[in-house]
């Protein structure tokens, strides 16, 4: 695997004395060791896992983990998936399991709200990308139980009478579900998705499916 392969690499740079910090940032390998080129590429490889632990916030959910996901898509289902499990744990502890909702039924209102935000005209941020609606532009799919749940498992933030994702990279990933249903479905047609509201953020979501 890639892991095994800069493990490797890595091994063989520390019998030669050298730090990791060094190893992350030299261009070439103390002796021109044949396997270093590759191990750059995989460095620099922006679909790996290990660009996506340069970002912290990503790097807390792949640790939080029980097993090292093999792309962005398994990394944020698993985080949701996690983040459903605790919150259930601590309503059961409560005696409020009534409240809880299914997590596909979770995970399909969160789709809703991505993709509203995708679609929503008005300030955008510097990205490009729209990434709060204020309560009154909730899908109905996302009821006020629903809402509840997701603000005490810390996916939506609510304040004054404003939603938001608690990372846009949240948003990002449950919008680009839209797009990969589409693709896999066929009922609805590409230009459904290059209206306004996606403009730049619609290819930063189309870069999350990469």
């Amino acid at each position: 695997t890639a892991g095994a392969a800069l493990d490797a690499a890595w091994r063989k740079w520390q019998l030669k004395g050298e730090t990791f910090e060094r190893f992350l940032t030299l261009e070439k390998m103390p002796g021109g060791e044949h396997e270093w080129p590759n191990s750059r590429v995989l460095l620099a490889d922006r679909r790996g896992l290990l660009q996506l632990a340069c970002n912290p916030f990503l790097l807390t959910v792949l640790m939080q983990l029980p097993e090292i996901p093999k792309n962005r898509a398994q990394l944020f289902a698993g985080f949701l998936e996690l983040l459903h499990a605790r919150e259930h744990e601590a309503r059961q502890k409560r005696h409020d399991e009534a409240s809880v909702p299914s997590l596909d039924d979770w995970r399909t209102a969160l789709v809703a709200v991505a993709e509203t935000l995708q679609r929503a005209d008005g300030v955008a941020g510097d990205d490009g990308a729209r990434t709060s609606l204020p309560l009154r532009g909730l899908p109905e799919v996302l009821t006020d139980d629903m809402l509840a749940f997701s603000i005490d498992a810390s996916v939506l933030q609510r304040t004054g009478d404003v939603v938001r994702f608690t990372h846009q990279l949240l948003q990002a990933s449950l919008a680009a579900e839209v797009l990969l249903d589409a693709s896999r479905s066929g009922c609805r047609p590409a230009g459904n998705f290059w209206q306004k509201g996606w403009r730049r953020s619609g290819r930063d979501v189309v870069v999350q499916i990469g």
